[in-house]
């Protein structure tokens, strides 16, 4: 059993070392090619290398020369030049005076390039010569600036007497203190009569300056540069130019290399031609310098490949070791099974993991099994703040397949379900199921027109957590509220089932999802004011009003109208009532609850002092709990209407004295002369032949109140209709009205509307 246990070890080992050495040889094959190749990719860079340099070399000389050619240009093309060369005989003050001007002239060109040292030009038909500074004979010149071993003849002859199409030539210019070699670009102005010209220009520049041009040619090769004219002859050469052992290479045209020997050894030379100068421009270096960096190269290499397959060999005995002794170690646990001595290590590992992926495999069946109950159960934390760190509900989003982005906005919407008797028939608990999968069905649905969205139950609300990732900038709270719209739409259409929607407002981060929701209940308990079967904003509710509207002089007036039995008064004041409350300001659901506490108060006290007990009124019903059953605004403020219109039937039933035909004469015959500032009580009695202590008892007991009131309430509400409708002064209106001032109708008009007329006239103005 040892020996098979060390066996297996022993070839688990080997089969490790010799992997990673198969893989070692790709790179020693790779670095072996390389070695064998260096020695020609090194020459064929350093020749690349060379013509480039020889281009670069070609550009800067032939840019040289094209100043040179456009220097000689403009000189012919000064209209002194041409005027003077075209002149002979002798010199004149005219034709002195021009060149007096040409010297101003030739000054400024001189001064356009600082290659160019300086020029002649040679007038043919005067024999006289010009440079940028002087103006003599050519026999002048050549005694005080020309060094040469020519006589003046011949001098004379070759260079001015002769036609030159364009040529460089040398000879020595002296400067009064030491001699220097110059170049010589000439060019000749010819007449029509041949080949006899009128004049030569000749642009003279240092050989100095074309060997500091290919001095940086010498310093990077470590060979040689020259130029070469036409004819083989060098023209000029970098400072180490051994122009004298230089090879013939006339035939050497175009662009190419070739090795000559020089001297003792042999040379590479790289030769290019310049169509625009006409020159050939060459680069020689010795071609042991070649050789030796080609085996500097292949020694380099060799030491490389030596390094790398040393390091290699070390590397792989570490990782093999490495990698061996986890392995060896897992083995070793089960050296007691019979089943694991019997394998290869490779074999028993291969065996545990299939063993292992197995139960994990049921593992994940089972966790996929309860996954949305986990998921759930994280949304509802999520919702309610009870996670905040970013990293960790981004980690639980991603396990459970959520694409929320914490950079685009979050709403929460909660949908609370009012009535699905339509779909539900036994409310059991597989119908409550079918109603879950419906709403998440569709809500996340059309969540995708916003962006992304997830759909959870807390205390039998379903809340959608929308991530408003397609909306465009400023349009989030109309992409939510859209989707609640649809939502509700499409539900009720299908399925029948009403629901109201609450939407929270935008906020960003996973922070803002807590405070979506916050805002979505907040919302939600709103449908007590707007009603059940809606959709509510929160960004939509106005700052709540922090009391109710209902003074004690409207509770008056209530009362008495209860009191006489006029159901359309009351009405019509619990209407005002109600519209001022939850329409002209916003309410909080608690508020508007104690509004409605306080007007069922007004019901029992008018029971009270009508000493008449609640049964008598209401026999089938109890309304205060029937007021604390109904949902919205809408069913108490139906209630309430139906409370005090039996306590007025009760009234109506149970009056003193039913002479209604006298109270309607009465009621009319004020509405008739209330504009009369002397209708009084008394008038009213000698009108309808009645005292005015029986009209007072009457006119109390069929309306409930005194006549008196009723003659201002009147007159106070024709001025109502005038403040909203003329533009009338107050004295004006209170003339129409019946009042004797305008103090009058102030004073009035503040005791039973709670503002002054003016104030009035200003709220109404703004409303229309």
């Amino acid at each position: 059993m040892a020996r098979k246990r060390k066996l297996r070890f022993r070839n688990l080992f080997l089969v490790i070392f010799v992997s990673y050495l198969v893989v070692l040889l790709l790179p020693l094959v790779m670095t072996g090619t390389i070695y064998f190749r260096s020695e020609t990719v090194v020459k064929e860079q350093i020749i690349d290398s060379n013509q480039a340099m020889l281009k670069q070399m070609k550009k800067t000389i032939d840019d040289r020369l094209d100043e040179i050619e456009k220097l000689s240009s403009q000189i012919f093309l000064d209209q002194n030049t041409q005027s003077l060369m075209n002149t002979s005989g002798a010199l004149s003050d005219a034709k002195r005076l021009k060149m007096v001007s040409l010297l101003k002239s030739y000054s400024s060109y001189k001064n356009i390039t600082p290659f160019i040292d300086d020029f002649m030009v040679y007038f043919y038909n005067l024999d006289y010569l010009m440079t940028s500074s002087k103006a003599c004979s050519p026999r002048t010149y050549f005694n005080y600036f020309i060094q040469s071993d020519q006589s003046y003849e011949s001098w004379k002859q070759e260079n001015f007497l002769s036609s030159h199409r364009s040529g460089i030539t040398a000879h020595t210019v002296l400067d009064f203190k030491s001699g220097e070699s110059m170049l010589c670009f000439w060019t000749s102005l010819l007449g029509t009569a041949g080949d006899v010209p009128l004049g030569n220009i000749c642009i003279m520049v240092r050989e100095e300056s074309f060997e500091e041009l290919l001095s940086s040619v010498e310093e990077i090769s470590g060979g040689m540069a020259f130029a070469l004219d036409e004819k083989g002859r060098v023209i000029f050469a970098s400072p180490a130019a051994e122009r004298e052992a230089l090879p013939d290479l006339s035939q050497c045209t175009g662009n190419g290399e070739k090795v000559f020997p020089m001297g003792e050894q042999d040379y590479v030379f790289a030769y290019i031609d310049s169509a625009e100068s006409g020159l050939k421009y060459v680069t020689a270096f010795p071609e042991d310098v070649l050789q030796a960096k080609i085996e500097y190269m292949r020694q380099f290499s060799q030491l490389m490949l030596y390094i790398c397959a040393a390091a290699a060999l070390m590397l792989i005995l570490g990782l093999t070791y490495s990698n061996y002794r986890p392995i060896r170690d897992i083995a070793r646990q089960f050296d007691g099974d019979a089943e694991a001595a019997e394998m290869g290590a490779y074999q028993y590992i291969d065996h545990s993991v299939q063993q292992i992926t197995r139960k994990n495999r049921q593992f994940q069946q089972v966790l996929e099994k309860h996954e949305p109950l986990f998921r759930a159960n994280f949304l509802r934390k999520l919702i309610s703040g009870a996670v905040t760190d970013p990293d960790e509900i981004s980690s639980a989003l991603e396990s459970y397949g959520i694409p929320f982005s914490e950079e685009a906005d979050f709403a929460v919407l909660l949908i609370h379900i009012e009535d699905s008797s339509q779909f539900m028939k036994d409310n059991s608990e597989k119908e409550q199921n079918f109603v879950r999968l419906i709403l998440q069905n569709i809500g996340e649905e059309l969540a995708e027109a916003a962006g992304v969205g997830c759909m959870t139950e807390i205390e039998e609300t379903f809340c959608l957590i929308l991530n408003l990732q397609t909306a465009a900038q400023g349009e989030a709270k109309k992409a939510a509220l859209a989707v609640a719209e649809e939502i509700k739409k499409e539900v009720e259409r299908y399925f029948g089932i009403v629901m109201t929607i609450a939407v929270g407002g935008n906020f960003g981060g996973f922070r803002g999802i807590w405070q979506s929701y916050l805002e979505a209940c907040r919302a939600l308990d709103y449908r007590l004011i707007r009603g059940i079967g809606t959709v509510i904003c929160a960004d939509d509710l106005k700052q709540a009003s922090s009391n109710y509207y209902y003074p004690t002089e409207m509770e008056g007036y209530l009362m008495n109208f209860v009191r006489s039995g006029d159901y359309a008064q009351a009405e019509n004041l619990l209407n005002r009532l109600f519209d001022e409350n939850f329409k002209t300001r916003t309410l909080s659901p608690s508020i508007g609850k104690c509004f409605f506490f306080d007007m069922i108060s007004t019901a029992v006290k008018l029971l009270d002092s009508m000493n008449t007990e609640s049964e008598l009124v209401f026999p089938d019903s109890n309304p205060v709990e029937e007021l604390l059953e109904c949902g919205t605004v809408g069913e108490m403020q139906q209630k309430l209407l139906e409370i005090f219109r039996q306590l007025c039937e009760y009234v109506n039933n149970n009056k003193k004295s039913h002479n209604h035909q006298l109270r309607e004469e009465i009621l009319q015959y004020i509405q008739k002369n209330y504009a009369d500032e002397n209708l009084s009580q008394t008038m009213i009695a000698n009108h309808f032949d009645i005292s005015s202590n029986y009209l007072s008892n009457f006119f109390h007991e069929q309306t409930g109140e005194k006549m008196s009131a009723y003659i201002a309430r009147q007159r106070v509400e024709r001025a109502k209709v005038l403040l909203r409708e003329t533009d009338g002064n107050m004295n004006t209106i209170a003339a129409a009205v019946g009042f004797g001032s305008d103090l009058t109708l102030l004073r009035v008009f503040k005791k039973l509307e709670g503002l002054t007329p003016g104030q009035y006239r200003t709220q109404n103005r703004k409303k229309g």
